[in-house]
């Protein structure tokens, strides 16, 4: 089953993360998702925060390039 996640609004948490320190976070939670998948876990929680983490980084680019 697929949920919709909306990208708003965006979590507080991750409006306040550098656009480094959303970039490192999201290349990380992949990578846990990878060993966890490898390693055929349940990986459905990383999933969604790696969502929440492009939902963040596709809005920041789209109000940069809106203004």
């Amino acid at each position: 089953m697929m949920t919709d996640t909306p990208t708003t609004p965006t979590d507080p948490a991750l409006v306040r993360l550098s656009e480094e320190d959303l970039m490192r976070r999201s290349r990380q939670t992949l990578q846990a998702i990878e060993k966890g998948k490898s390693k055929k876990q349940d990986t459905q929680e990383l999933e969604r925060v790696y969502l929440a983490l492009e939902n963040e980084q596709t809005r920041r680019s789209s109000f940069r390039n809106s203004h």
